[in-house]
């Protein structure tokens, strides 16, 4: 198996965090239903998303539900995996644009994280 550094995966190393004021759950919230008004959140789905969402906002309380069965942290990455269709990539699409909007109206990186495409991982390694 061939090992590379993760600046090569995102074409950069990681800046060290400032510290900046926390993005405002109802200012994402608000963000999410006014761009994002046809995303589905069921009974089925919640706990996922709601745990997704509060760790992007950075919320000591994430892992409420206990979907992470490791040890959860906020330094940490998140896989998250499920079936065909279920709306991983849709989800994370939302939170990067949301995350965009965010860091054009306040600076703020929090939300901000590179998307990187599985085709385009295999291709370019």
């Amino acid at each position: 198996m061939t090992s590379f550094p993760l600046q090569d995966i995102v074409g950069q190393k990681k800046a060290p965090r400032t510290k900046q004021p926390p993005v405002i759950k109802q200012l994402f919230w608000k963000l999410f239903c006014n761009h994002f008004p046809g995303y589905q959140i069921t009974e089925e789905n919640q706990h996922i998303i709601f745990s997704i969402f509060r760790y992007f906002l950075q919320q000591s309380d994430f892992n409420e539900y206990g979907l992470i069965k490791n040890k959860p942290g906020l330094d940490k990455g998140l896989l998250v995996y499920g079936d065909y269709g279920v709306g991983k990539s849709t989800l994370f699409d939302a939170i990067h644009h949301i995350g965009r909007i965010i860091l054009d109206q306040t600076r703020s990186t929090q939300l901000w994280f590179p998307q990187i495409s599985t085709v385009h991982l295999l291709t370019r390694y």
